[in-house]
């Protein structure tokens, strides 16, 4: 199917610049590698049984490029639902390094609500809404929250 073809092709990188970085190391790739890992952990993700393999992908595309946000969001995503705090923690470092990633910002604030904690989620929904007033997913996470702490204004 696409998921094998496409887990296939980004092994297949992976491995690529592995070997390149054998024969002649360079820091430059670093990113490159960090993309495809993140990719792969973002694919491995959405399969049964393979949360595990997904973090420590995810994981390692951070300590490659510690600075970029969607590794640290990608990690998050991978971590939310074996360790909901390791998963907050992530979101927080994308959130820090690209304030403006909403989704970072409305996968923390879905994580806050399913772990009933709805008065950490609306401020950050109301921001996302803000922010993207075309966002029907982040106005109704915003209304579930909002009737969790009994705001119906």
């Amino acid at each position: 199917g696409d998921a094998k073809d496409a887990e296939r092709h980004f092994r297949a990188g992976i491995a690529l610049l592995d070997s390149a970085n054998e024969e002649a190391p360079d820091p430059a790739r670093q990113p490159e590698r960090a993309e495809l890992l993140t990719n792969l952990g973002s694919l491995v993700r959405v399969q049964a049984g393979r949360s595990r393999e997904a973090i420590k992908l995810c994981a390692e595309a951070v300590r490659l490029a510690p600075r970029e946000a969607r590794m640290h969001l990608n990690l998050g995503a991978a971590q939310q639902d074996d360790d909901p705090d390791a998963a907050s923690q992530a979101y927080r470092s994308a959130i820090a390094l690209e304030p403006a990633l909403g989704e970072a910002r409305f996968n923390l604030a879905v994580l806050h609500l399913a772990e009933g904690e709805e008065d950490e989620a609306v401020p950050l929904l109301e921001q996302l809404v803000r922010d993207f007033p075309g966002d029907n997913d982040a106005r109704r996470a915003l209304v579930r929250a909002y009737a969790a702490v009994g705001r119906y204004d």
